[in-house]
């Protein structure tokens, strides 16, 4: 039967051979976690989640080429590549968007990728930022946060996948929808009496505000760690003890005092050293009260106070009797 009737996909080309995958068909935007492609041999770049290569600046209806070009240079001066135009007026072949973005960021010209619609641009981003001069009206009003408040909300998926800044056209902005596509709304607070900032100069403020929240998150990730469980249980397992001996702990509250203890430590997430330094601190409260007797003079010696069911409290004095007085009678 396989002789007479021939297999299915020799008769019939596989789909994928018919039909080439969407993203060799249509350049534009790459799939979720895909990278663009180089211009001078159409290869993906390698996308490193450390960096700021998972953020994109996306520019819809662009009237001028030279902000083209100087949002360009403002990009390779901040660290970002991906750059995507959304039905752009401006003709980026115009050379004054090549003079504009110097020759340092004119790769970023030639792989940018212009589409067709504000969701091509934002389709695999996990996360987005609309900027606008007017944070006006119940819904801009109610999400208009300052750059450096936003950007750190875009850092932190970063790793994750692609994050997006969206600006609008020179002459009036993103529309109402379209900042409703978008997760996040940055407002640059400037001089009420001139807030309009040249589209070039609102990219640079927030790539700056960006790669700033950035170097922070990078800083924070390189401190020393915190210590393992099993370090930090250790030492509480050498705290209790200490505290046992001097009576911090004692009765039924012991464990309840020493859970909130572990908990206030726990919050500050100690590291090895600051471990070992809570050991040191439980060995000398061990050595104190163990010689605190010999240190005492003129009193007998007491008991081992880690031995003794109760406090160690000094014996109450009876009260004398007033002199010159009968007692009552019962």
């Amino acid at each position: 039967n396989d002789d007479a009737h021939p297999r299915n996909d020799d008769a019939h080309p596989r789909n994928d051979d018919a039909h080439p995958r969407n993203d060799d068909a249509h350049p534009g935007i790459p799939r979720q976690g895909a990278s663009p492609r180089t211009p001078e041999t159409g290869a993906r770049r390698p996308v490193n989640p450390m960096s700021l290569s998972n953020c994109r600046v996306v520019l819809v209806r662009t009237k001028t080429a030279s902000n083209v070009g100087a949002v360009a240079r403002a990009m390779r001066n901040m660290g970002l590549r991906d750059l995507v135009l959304v039905s752009p007026e401006a003709d980026l072949s115009d050379p004054r968007a090549a003079l504009l973005a110097t020759h340092h960021a004119e790769e970023i010209l030639r792989s940018a990728r212009v589409v067709g619609d504000l969701g091509e641009a934002l389709g695999d981003c996990l996360t987005t930022a609309a900027t606008a001069a007017l944070a006006g009206g119940l819904f801009r009003h109610q999400t208009a946060g300052a750059p450096e408040d936003v950007v750190p909300r875009l850092v932190s998926l970063l790793p994750s996948g692609p994050a997006a800044l969206v600006f609008g056209p020179e002459p009036s902005g993103l529309t109402n929808e379209e900042v409703a596509r978008c997760q996040h709304l940055i407002h640059i607070p400037a001089d009420p009496d001139y807030p309009a900032l040249n589209l070039a100069q609102s990219a640079a403020v927030c790539l700056y505000a960006l790669r700033s929240a950035w170097l922070r998150r990078g800083a924070a990730k390189a401190v020393e760690p915190p210590a393992p469980f099993a370090a930090r249980e250790r030492m509480f397992d050498q705290l209790r003890s200490s505290l046992e001996q001097i009576h911090f702990l004692y009765g039924p509250k012991a464990d309840a005092l020493m859970h909130a203890l572990k908990q206030l430590l726990g919050r500050a997430e100690p590291t090895m050293r600051e471990v070992k330094l809570l050991h040191g601190l439980a060995r000398q409260i061990r050595w104190f009260a163990g010689n605190k007797a010999d240190r005492t003079e003129g009193r007998a010696t007491p008991p081992a106070l880690s031995a003794s069911p109760r406090p160690h409290l000094p014996a109450k004095r009876k009260r004398p009797k007033p002199e010159g007085r009968e007692p009552p009678l019962e």
